[in-house]
């Protein structure tokens, strides 16, 4: 089937891709900015607490392979903190605050 040359490209599906980030600087968004406590074991594991329970966990491997983490594992770890990727990295560019991640809580029904 031809398609006449003036005619639109369809339209592809837009993905958030977000960009491989340091293990260090997400490390240290989750500690200072949500407050998490670690839990250092084979990986590195992450609680937030919350009117004395847990709220959420993830983990963060201690392995020299992991010293970037990309988009598989920063979607992972947003699910785990029950936010989008968006919003996790709105995290660790600091242009979101622990109380914008407990509206976003609040508003999905997590919290």
């Amino acid at each position: 089937m031809r398609v006449a040359s003036n005619a639109p490209l369809p339209q592809s599906r837009t993905v958030d891709v977000a960009p491989a980030l340091p293990r260090e600087t997400v490390e240290h968004m989750l500690t200072t900015k949500l407050g998490m406590s670690c839990d250092p074991r084979d990986h590195r594991w992450y609680y937030l607490t919350f009117e004395g329970r847990t709220i959420a966990s993830t983990f963060v491997s201690a392995g020299g392979k992991y010293r970037t983490l990309g988009d598989d594992l920063v979607s992972k770890m947003a699910r785990q903190l029950y936010i989008n990727s968006g919003f996790f990295l709105g995290l660790v560019k600091c242009t979101k605050s622990l109380e914008d991640y407990f509206d976003a809580r609040r508003n999905n029904g997590s919290l």
